[in-house]
């Protein structure tokens, strides 16, 4: 014993030391060895358990509904990740960094750096999340692709090598692990349908508003228009989304406001084309609005004050009609949802109504 107080044994020594100490000397320091490896274990446990990573993807409407997930599924910090599937980033910025967001996100900073392997693993990933191949199905292949996939997104972007793997494109019934990386576009009011996740969405704030975007913010309060939204550029060539037509804009618009001369302010990512597919009965009551020089997020912002909304088959304008700030405005959404491919689970809020898109 006498041995064993006056030693010091530093990390450095043989194991041929342990010869000089008595049998319960070793005991000692076997077990001070396995408390310690106890110790580093349960504490790195605690580490991972603390932060979930988003692998960020698509443009702002899909990063909401990413934060949402997040947000719902999980109770500590979160990181969310900017350069693995190259989300859309204004002036080299995430589109949803534009916002105040809720103390408990961060967004990791950008490395600028290319992850190829780490790009290519989570495409497939989220790919196969969304439209698996039948060999894909298979639980031990599932688990399998999961497993080595979160080796290379650990150690590419060092987030936790549990990945959480959305099930096709709207609400998935699991629950993640503590620590987990997210990959999916999660886009489900389901999410949303939180009180605690509701009143950090709902406060969001731009943190910068341009004197236009402030200026068109007044007007709207002042003049309680119907919000109209037309997704077109890349949509004209994705035949699996579809286009609502004309009539589905016109049924929508009489269905809210019948024989009432409301403005109507309508937003687009194509003017133009916009223009030229409203409804020409009511042309005269439509404010086509000038966006340029607005970022996303103060556009989202602009559109939230609407007294009732149209909305187009896009996540950016369905975000829109969600944090409306009148709750009692009235939201027509097309149906189906896509024309080509299967309408993400538990998309539409239960009170929203519903237009057919392409009907005559």
């Amino acid at each position: 014993m006498t041995a064993l107080k006056n030693k010091v044994v530093k990390p450095s020594q043989s194991i041929k030391d342990l010869r000089k100490f008595s049998i319960e000397g070793k005991v000692k320091i076997v077990k001070g060895m396995f408390y310690f490896v106890k110790v580093l274990l349960i504490t790195g446990k605690r580490r991972a358990t603390k932060v979930t990573t988003v692998i960020m993807t698509g443009g702002l409407g899909n990063q909401l509904f990413q934060l949402a997930a997040a947000l719902h599924l999980t109770k500590g910090m979160i990181n969310l990740e900017v350069d693995v599937l190259k989300p859309r980033k204004t002036e080299g910025a995430l589109d949803l960094g534009a916002f105040s967001l809720p103390s408990r996100v961060r967004i990791k900073a950008s490395t600028g750096r290319s992850h190829t392997l780490a790009t290519k693993t989570a495409g497939y990933l989220l790919r196969s999340g969304i439209h698996p191949s039948r060999f894909e199905e298979m639980g031990p292949i599932r688990e399998a692709l999961r497993f080595l996939g979160g080796i290379v997104i650990r150690f590419y972007v060092g987030a936790g090598r549990n990945l959480y793997i959305g099930h096709g494109a709207g609400y998935t019934e699991s629950v993640p692990a503590d620590g987990s990386t997210l990959i999916g576009y999660f886009q489900s009011f389901r999410y949303v349908d939180n009180l605690e996740v509701q009143r950090n969405l709902m406060a969001l704030r731009p943190k910068n508003l341009s004197a236009k975007a402030q200026n068109l913010v007044s007007e709207a309060r002042l003049l309680n228009p119907i919000v109209v939204h037309y997704r077109l550029t890349d949509y004209t060539s994705e035949t699996r989304f579809g286009l609502p037509n004309e009539n589905y804009y016109r049924n929508a618009i009489e269905a809210l406001i019948g024989v009432m001369k409301s403005p109507i302010w309508v937003f687009s990512d194509d003017m133009d084309l916009a223009k030229a597919r409203f409804p020409g009965d009511r042309i005269e009551q439509a404010v086509f609005i000038d966006t340029e020089g607005l970022i996303p997020a103060e556009i989202l912002h602009v559109m939230r004050h609407g007294k009732d909304y149209v909305i187009a088959n896009s996540s950016f304008s369905w975000w829109a009609a969600t944090l409306r700030f009148d709750r009692s405005a009235r939201v027509i959404a097309p149906q189906p949802w896509f024309l080509g491919q299967e309408e993400p689970k538990d998309l539409i809020f239960s009170n929203w109504g519903r237009m057919e898109m392409s009907k005559t």
